[in-house]
C-alpha cells in the first residue's frame, strides 16, 4: 500500500512474484550480454520487474546493469549517463525493498531465515545422506522439537502446511553434503550458456537460494547440460 493506493504485486503465469522476476532477469542477461542490443523489450524487461516487487530480483537486476555499464561506454559515451541514471534509480528502489523486507520483525526475513537454519541442523544429524528426497518427511522431520527455532513473528506450529524457500539448503537436508556439490558442480559445467558464465552460476545460485525451483525441469535441465559434459569425460573412446 502507497499513498493509500493498493498495489499488486506481478507474478504474471507463475505461482509467486519471485519466480517470474528469474525468468525476466534471464530475459534480461539475455538482452545485455547475449543479443547485446537495448531497445524497447529491454525497458520493458526492468519496468515489469520492478513490478514484481521481489527483493531478490532487484538485486540481481542491479548487479546485471553495473555488468553492462562498462560494455555501454566503449560502445558509446551518449550511453553512459543514461546507463548511471537507471543504475542510481534502480538502486534506490532496491535499497529501500530491502530496507522493508530485511528486518528482524519482517515475515519474509524470518521465513527465509527459518529455511537456512533449521535445514542446516537436519545436515549436521545426516551430512553424508541426507533425510531423502522426499517432501512428506521433510514436513515430518522438521516438526521434531530438536529441530525447533524461535521466532517471534512466524508461527510455525503445523510445519506440514509450510514448504521451503531454499532450494539448495533444502537439497543439502534431502540428499546430503556430497551429491549436493555434485549437482552444483553439473550447475556449473551446463555448456547452455556460454557468455559471462560465472555471473550466470551466481544468477542461479541466487534464485536458487530464494526459491524452490530447483528440482523443476527449467532447472534440471542446466544440471543435466553439466552432468552430460562430466560423463562424456569418462565414458570410453570409441573408434
Amino acid at each position: 500500500s502507497d499513498l493509500g493506493v493498493e498495489l499488486v504485486r506481478n507474478q504474471g503465469v507463475f505461482w509467486e512474484p519471485g519466480v517470474l522476476q528469474i525468468f525476466l532477469n534471464l530475459l534480461l542477461f539475455i538482452i545485455l550480454f547475449v543479443e547485446k542490443k537495448k531497445g524497447v523489450i529491454y525497458w520493458l524487461t526492468i519496468l515489469t520487474i520492478l513490478t514484481t516487487v521481489s527483493s531478490t530480483g532487484y538485486l540481481i537486476m542491479f548487479v546485471q546493469l553495473i555488468l553492462s555499464i562498462r560494455s555501454d561506454f566503449k560502445k558509446n559515451i551518449l550511453f553512459f549517463p543514461v546507463s548511471v541514471f537507471m543504475l542510481v534509480l534502480v538502486y534506490f528502489v532496491t535499497s529501500a525493498n530491502l530496507s522493508d523486507k530485511i528486518g528482524e520483525r519482517s515475515n519474509s526475513f524470518q521465513a527465509r531465515y527459518f529455511d537456512l537454519i533449521q535445514p542446516l541442523q537436519m545436515v549436521y544429524e545426516y551430512p553424508l545422506s541426507g533425510v531423502g528426497l522426499d517432501d512428506e518427511q521433510f514436513m515430518y522431520l522438521r516438526q521434531k522439537s530438536i529441530y525447533s527455532i524461535n521466532l517471534e513473528v512466524l508461527d510455525f506450529s503445523n510445519l506440514e502446511e509450510k514448504g521451503y524457500t531454499n532450494s539448495i539448503i533444502f537439497f543439502l537436508a534431502a540428499t546430503g553434503i556430497p551429491f549436493t556439490i555434485l549437482v552444483l558442480f553439473c550447475l556449473y559445467s551446463q555448456d547452455l550458456v556460454f557468455e559471462n558464465k560465472i555471473w550466470f552460476f551466481i544468477f542461479m545460485i541466487i534464485c536458487l537460494m530464494s526459491n524452490p525451483v530447483l528440482l523443476r525441469p527449467f532447472f534440471l535441465t542446466f544440471v543435466m547440460s553439466g552432468g552430460i559434459k562430466l560423463l562424456d569425460k569418462f565414458r570410453w573412446q570409441t573408434f
